[in-house]
């Protein structure tokens, strides 16, 4: 498998729970951009921006089945086990207000 990037800069970003209508009721996982530290440029020429690119104070967004949505993980309901869901299970759990 070929792996290229698409995109050169830097941002701060943080996982944070979905303020979607399309998510409540679960514990869904958004990515929100928070600033960039070194712009972010498109290193392809002509991209169809299947992936957006990174812009501060927005969900980190790429394009599913020709929609653009943003990227999202659902933690109750991994994709094939992934690790990822269980540690942002973790961060959810340490997170919630008692």
């Amino acid at each position: 498998m070929y792996v290229m990037a698409l995109f050169q800069g830097i941002v701060q970003a943080r996982f944070e729970r979905s303020p979607l209508p399309a998510h409540k009721g679960t514990r869904t996982v958004v990515l929100r951009i928070l600033k960039e530290i070194d712009a972010v440029q498109c290193l392809v020429p002509s991209y169809d921006e299947y992936i957006k690119r990174p812009k501060a104070g927005h969900l980190f967004s790429k394009r599913f089945h020709g929609k653009l949505r943003p990227w999202s993980v659902d933690i109750d309901r991994p994709h094939k086990g992934k690790l990822t869901t269980i540690g942002l299970g973790f961060l959810w759990d340490s997170t919630e207000e008692r």
